[in-house]
């Protein structure tokens, strides 16, 4: 019988498992709130209840941001605004799971970027999440699947940075800034990947989550793909074959 990680690992080499894996990353809040009113035992863990096969997501290993500090705007029993590490500004809900809304992106101008952009240099003060070391060493002892989860070049742009208004509507009125964002960015990620696997880190994958689709299709044109961030994806994926792990991608859609 195979372990988990024997058997995602073979099914992502199209080779025959055991059986087929059967994986769940996130459990929505509200559907476990909804089980336990149903009869799901409190603290129980999904995943070995449901007998599924683990993937651990070490996310934010190195620091992903421009590294700003972040402060409160304000904050009232149902929201907190507050401009996070990349610069935006960004309204939580506290009562609810809903997705954060950006009120404010971290830059819309070429000025901005290159104010920014010098932050985006890699090296070892970048590693700096006690709590992402130690998920990942905890899985590793217990010889689960690990994929480091960086963010991807243009998710970067089209939501951590300008958000979707602007980013996408940055793809057609300056197409040069948006490219140059992707490059700056997708140097970075691999620059920083290396120095993790010098530092003695060792993943199965490499896993972008980036939503990037919607039910109808991309959010931008497939030209602008490959204009914009294919030749990117392209290198990420020799990175990955040149250093045994698979690279896999999460768009949505």
């Amino acid at each position: 019988m195979m372990t988990s990680r024997e058997r995602i690992l073979a099914a992502l080499r199209r080779e025959l498992p055991d059986r087929l894996p059967m994986c769940e990353t996130d459990f929505w809040p509200q559907t476990l709130d909804r089980w336990r009113q149903e009869g799901f035992p409190e603290g129980a863990d999904p995943v070995e209840y449901f007998g599924l096969d683990r993937i651990v997501c070490v996310n934010d290993l190195f620091d992903p941001s421009f590294g700003l500090p972040e402060t409160t705007v304000e904050e009232t029993p149902e929201y907190r605004v507050h401009v996070d590490r990349y610069g935006k500004t960004v309204k939580t809900w506290l009562t609810s799971h809903n997705a954060p809304a950006i009120l404010r992106p971290a830059l819309r101008t070429w000025e901005e970027w290159e104010r920014l952009k010098p932050t985006l240099t890699a090296g070892p003060g970048k590693f700096n999440n006690a709590a992402a070391e130690a998920q990942y060493q905890n899985a590793r002892e217990a010889g689960h699947f690990i994929a480091i989860t960086p963010a991807e070049p243009m998710w970067f742009v089209v939501e951590n940075t300008m958000g979707f208004e602007d980013g996408l509507l940055a793809m057609a009125s300056e197409p040069d800034l948006v490219a140059d964002m992707v490059a700056t960015y997708a140097d970075y990620v691999l620059n920083m990947l290396t120095l993790t696997l010098q530092r003695g880190y060792r993943f199965d994958a490499i896993w972008f989550w980036s939503d990037l689709s919607y039910r109808n299709g991309m959010l931008f044109s497939p030209a602008a793909a490959c204009r914009f961030v294919l030749p990117h994806w392209r290198r990420f994926g020799e990175f990955a074959r040149e250093h045994e792990m698979r690279f896999m991608f999460h768009c949505d859609g």
